[in-house]
Order: structure tokens, then C-alpha cells, then sequence
């Protein structure tokens, strides 16, 4: 990835769910950009991976990375502790951490899903953003500054069949990240969430044809898309955004000009 004009000399940035998908590709542009970056998931060895690639990818830009389950309140608090103390501060949060459902269950009815499923999929995606939010906010009321971006989803906004409880968890990050917006405004902290519709990445892929990869974004477009809102001038703000695949036409080469007969 080229080093482009840097506009986040000596800010840090944590990304939760930073070491796959949309948190990776985050995690690279905001490198890029000159920012200090704490990656985190569940598994030791993919935060190992990921934190090699950030400094080979942007050489001199100070990476770190931590195991953490975003459900348990102790590792959040860790993880937030372990990047102020490896890299200085904290000034910009990625929260991308989530899941779709338990690892090999399958789309259901809702009467058919497993209580285990109900628990995991809350914990981790609405207190796990409870939890990475109240740890960046603690440190950024303190500082007066910084940028918080919960990973919601188009299923934040529009329901759809077999998806209920990651629905109830989605639309639940969206209500939470627009009461806690206004919360913030007072101590110039900005909060967005961003709704991805379908993703080019292992989670979407689950659900294998109703994910309609084809026309699924790739990580990269939302990451870029995360990079302007963290790179938003100081006096201009974006409500929650949905980001979805634009599948134009290319079966005719006519064009319909405004306020012609179709």
C-alpha cells in the first residue's frame, strides 16, 4: 500500500476485529495514513499476522496488536489500557469486532435458534460495543478530541429473514451510536456508524448464496469509506451511513437524460 499524504502523524488508533475483513483493510489505510495502530481478535496468531503486515505495509508507523474477545468487559479494558501504554494515546476507534451467528449453525426461523446463539451474538455485538466505546470515551472526554466508528450494518436499518438476532444486535448498535453522538458532541468527539451492505469477506460468506457476493462489496471500499469519516474536517459530521454496492447498467450504451420520456 503506497504511503499517501499523511494527515494522522501522531494519532493512535485501535480497531477492533482489526485483523480480517473490513477492521484489516481499516487498520492499512489508517497506517497509511501515519497513525499509530493497536489491532485486536480473537486469535492470537491472526493479530500476530496482521500486525507484521501493518509495518511492513507502512514502515515507521508504530503497530501493536492484542488478543481480545470484545464480550468480556476485562479484555476491552485491557486492550484500551495496552494501547495508550504502547502507543502513546488514543484518538481514533475502529470497533469492526462482530459476529453473524455460532460457527457452524446454520439460517433459521427464530424459533428454532439455539438460546447459546441469542447470548453470543448480543454479547459480542452490542455490550462488546458498549464496551470498546465506553473505553475509547473515557480516554477522549479527557482529551477533548477524537473519532469513534461502530461497524453496524444495512441489517442495523432494513430486517431481513433467517438474520433476527443479528438484526436485534445491529439496529440496537445503530440506536446506541446515535444517543452516544449527541452525548459526545459537547466534548468535540465524534461517533458515526457505518452500515455496510453485503461484503466481500468470511463473515458474509456463511451464508453462502444469500449473501449475493457477486455484487458484495470489497473490504477495502468500506475502509476507505471509515478513512474519510476519520479524516472528516473539524467542523463537518456524517449521520449514519448506509455504503452499498452502485450496480449500474451496462446493457445499453443509450443514456437517459433528466426529464426525458423513458
Amino acid at each position: 500500500m503506497h504511503h499517501r499524504t499523511s494527515n494522522l502523524n501522531g494519532k493512535v488508533a485501535l480497531v477492533t476485529g482489526g485483523t480480517s475483513g473490513i477492521g484489516r483493510a481499516a487498520a492499512l489505510r489508517l497506517a497509511s495514513r501515519g497513525a499509530s495502530v493497536c489491532v485486536s481478535s480473537r486469535r492470537e496468531a491472526a493479530v500476530e499476522k496482521t500486525v507484521a503486515e501493518l509495518r511492513t505495509a507502512s514502515p515507521g508507523v508504530k503497530a501493536t496488536g492484542l488478543p481480545c474477545d470484545v464480550a468480556r468487559e476485562e479484555d476491552v479494558n485491557a486492550l484500551a489500557e495496552h494501547t495508550v501504554r504502547e502507543l502513546g494515546g488514543l484518538d481514533i476507534l475502529v470497533h469492526s469486532a462482530g459476529i453473524l451467528r455460532l460457527p457452524g449453525s446454520s439460517l433459521q426461523i427464530m424459533p428454532l435458534i439455539d438460546t447459546a446463539e441469542i447470548h453470543a451474538v448480543l454479547d459480542t455485538n452490542i455490550k462488546g460495543t458498549f464496551y470498546a466505546n465506553r473505553a475509547a470515551a473515557r480516554v477522549m472526554t479527557g482529551q477533548k478530541s477524537g473519532v469513534i466508528v461502530n461497524v453496524a450494518s444495512i441489517l442495523g436499518k432494513i430486517a431481513r429473514p433467517f438474520t433476527s438476532v443479528y438484526c436485534a444486535s445491529k439496529f440496537g448498535v445503530v440506536g446506541m451510536t446515535e444517543a452516544f453522538a449527541e452525548e459526545m458532541r459537547s466534548y468535540n468527539v465524534k461517533v458515526f456508524a457505518v452500515l455496510p451492505d453485503a461484503v466481500k469477506t468470511p463473515f458474509w460468506e456463511k451464508d453462502g448464496p444469500a449473501s449475493a457476493k457477486d455484487f458484495a462489496l470489497e473490504p477495502d471500499r468500506v475502509a476507505a469509506f471509515i478513512e474519510h469519516l476519520v479524516c472528516l474536517p473539524e467542523g463537518v459530521t456524517i449521520a449514519n451511513t448506509v455504503i452499498a454496492p452502485f450496480r449500474g447498467t451496462t446493457e445499453s450504451t443509450e443514456t437517459v437524460r433528466p426529464g426525458e420520456p423513458t
